[in-house]
């Protein structure tokens, strides 16, 4: 019992040394004054990471995107302008990078339809 004890007190130390993130940094739009409604991330390769977000007045659908795991965001970029009836609909995005390459962003609006749009150049061009 004594051992088994040990062996418990052991694991819990180390995971907890071990299972901490070196360094939190935020996304470039997280700040005192803004917050993201929605988003939604796509791993692009072992270490390139891209977001979809909606901005706080939930008008558009931003992307941003890291190339070092996180640690530094590109300047967000414009990808789609909504138009919401009321400021008080909800949208859920979606994302999805194929085999193929193609990355799927959709979206919905509880009133509306899904929309959906792809990108075939990672995201600097969508149809």
């Amino acid at each position: 019992m004594k051992n088994l004890y040990k062996f418990f007190l052991a694991l819990g130390v180390y995971s907890t040394v071990f299972s901490q993130i070196p360094e939190i940094t935020r996304l470039p739009v997280q700040d005192v004054s803004q917050s993201i409604k929605e988003s939604a991330p796509v791993w692009l390769s072992e270490n390139e990471i891209m977001i979809f977000y909606v901005n706080e007045t939930k008008d558009t659908i931003y992307s941003t995107k890291s190339t070092n795991r996180g640690v530094s965001w590109s300047d967000p970029v414009s990808i789609q302008h909504i138009n919401l009836l009321t400021n008080q609909e909800e949208i859920y995005l979606s994302a999805l990078k194929l085999n193929s390459g193609r990355m799927l962003l959709t979206w919905s609006i509880r009133t509306e339809s899904m929309k959906l749009i792809y990108s075939d150049d990672a995201g600097i061009s969508w149809s």
